[in-house]
């Protein structure tokens, strides 16, 4: 490396520097390092100033949360405990609500004895009829079963064997007999209260259920004829099927997997009504349900199924296929009591087959949407079955209908549906604490004002006039209508024009857009 050489002239300044060097360092360091340090000293204090906002601010959202209400601290679960109780105790009291509402219709037979009236109307859930209360109950049933027809205005025909003798008697009817029910049908009802021994406080309890809707439906149908002067003008002339629980579930719930338009019987065609590459609507493609035993209705007895059933109907196999869901669809004894939303409301379903006049029907729909109890018509079918009870255009009687002329207006009518019927409360159920008795529970809520009932009954009902008199269109105003004769046989009536009845005429087409795809 090749050595540098300094001149002459800056040699003494070299020496100097060298020599005098560590003053003249002490004195540049600070002009250096000063700067530095003020620019370092200003990014430090950008740092901790943009740091003390980000805690500012997160101690600001921590003391926010601190100062709410109820916040999940030790004090929020006991908040949320209370609001849960609260809860459930509205629930409970609309429950009882719902429960005292069909008190009306939970109407033990006098007959029984006051002392059987006061155990069964006090009965908890769960709790048991003295046996010889049941046995009381078991003598006494099918007198009461017998009072149907007469609650319906038709003659008795549950007789227990000479079926000549039942057909007479509903054949030779009175003038107070405004209508006909089927003999075979009021045996099968009859028949299905026959029991061989003294009844568990399950089955007692169960059949009196159906008796009550029973009663319910007859009463029903009877206040829809209710206007006639005789038989012959009678909305509905005659019953075909009126069954409830078991009998009326189907294994096909909503028509599923079978055609539901027919072609007249001389035309001798059938029609595909669905799509038969749809598997929901191909009859042959769609299993039905199959149908479990229930000892009450032919299923084999009680104690059998217990003894070699299935661990459905081990349960209580007087339950299967009594109620159905929310959908229509029949429940086993399980299933019903795995069913959360039903434990409050059992749905029963119903079957009404009965021919009547056209021009009632809206009437007679009416009268089951404004029942004390909640009654879903679910289908509403016209003509279904020509073989059974339809009117034959070429006769002049109707058949079955026992000397009444023949009515161009009758049509044959299927109503299938549910009666929604309130069960117990129970507190206990919805997780109120065991202390809470139903009465103590519900007092505070039930001391409110009640909420508005689910429907309110028409005012006033509409009457049905005799066959023969003027009937004013709906279209036509309220002004405008001409008063309807009297009738010939001087009978009193006062027919209300169909032009006032629009709001129940609005509630019957609301009713039928449930099941008008079943309109023939």
């Amino acid at each position: 490396m090749p050595k540098i050489e300094i001149p002459d002239n800056l040699r003494a300044y070299g020496v100097m520097l060298q020599k005098h060097h560590f003053w003249l360092l002490s004195l540049a360091l600070p002009l250096i390092v000063l700067p530095l340090l003020f620019i370092a000293n200003g990014h430090l204090s950008a740092g901790m100033a943009s740091a003390r906002s980000k805690i500012n601010s997160h101690l600001l959202a921590i003391k926010q949360v601190d100062n709410k209400p109820a916040h999940p601290n030790e004090e929020w679960e006991t908040e949320i405990k209370a609001a849960s109780d609260g809860l459930k105790r509205e629930t409970f009291a609309e429950w009882t609500r719902f429960w005292e509402s069909q008190k009306p219709l939970r109407k033990w037979p006098e007959s029984l004895g006051n002392d059987f009236v006061s155990k069964a109307e006090a009965l908890k859930p769960d709790g048991q009829l003295p046996s010889a209360m049941l046995d009381r109950y078991h003598n006494g049933v099918l007198d009461i079963v017998r009072k149907l027809p007469e609650i319906l205005g038709s003659a008795n025909a549950m007789f227990k064997d000479d079926s000549e003798v039942k057909v007479a008697a509903v054949r030779t009817r009175t003038p107070a007999h405004l209508i006909v029910w089927s003999p075979d049908d009021q045996m099968r009802l009859f028949t299905s209260f026959q029991w061989d021994k003294k009844p568990s406080t399950s089955k007692a309890l169960l059949a009196q259920e159906e008796i009550w809707v029973y009663q319910l439906l007859c009463k029903l149908i009877a206040e829809t004829n209710k206007s006639a002067a005789g038989a012959y003008n009678a909305p509905i002339t005659r019953i075909e099927q009126l069954a409830v629980s078991y009998p009326a579930a189907e294994e096909n719930p909503g028509g599923n997997g079978r055609s539901r338009i027919l072609m007249p019987a001389p035309q001798q065609r059938s029609v595909q009504t669905e799509d038969s590459s749809n598997p929901a609507s191909n009859p042959a493609a769609t299993e039905p349900i199959s149908r479990p035993s229930n000892p009450r209705f032919g299923g084999g007895s009680e104690d059998a199924l217990k003894a070699g059933g299935s661990e459905a109907e081990v349960k209580d196999p007087l339950r299967n296929w009594i109620y159905v869901d929310l959908d229509g669809k029949p429940l086993s004894s399980n299933e019903l009591s795995a069913s959360n939303e039903l434990q409050t409301v059992h749905l029963m379903p119903f079957v009404i087959r009965a021919v009547i006049d056209q021009r009632s029907l809206d009437t007679f729909l009416i009268q089951l949407a404004t029942a004390i109890v909640p009654i879903d018509v679910r289908q509403v079918r016209v003509n279904i079955d020509s073989a059974v009870g339809t009117v034959s255009r070429g006769s002049a009687e109707q058949p079955g209908t026992a000397g009444v002329a023949f009515r161009p207006n009758d049509i044959q009518v299927e109503l299938r549906g549910t009666v929604a019927l309130a069960t117990r409360p129970n507190a206990t159920l919805i997780g109120l604490p065991k202390e809470e008795t139903a009465v103590e529970g519900a007092a505070e809520a039930l001391a409110s004002p009640p909420a508005q009932p689910r429907r309110s009954p028409p005012s006033p009902k509409p009457t049905i006039p005799p066959v023969g008199e003027a009937v004013v269109p709906a279209s036509v105003p309220a002004d405008a209508a001409e008063p309807v004769p009297a009738p010939a046989d001087g009978a009193s009536h006062n027919p209300q024009p169909h032009q006032k009845s629009s709001a129940q005429t609005t509630q019957f087409r609301a009713f039928c857009e449930v099941g008008q795809e079943d309109y023939v």
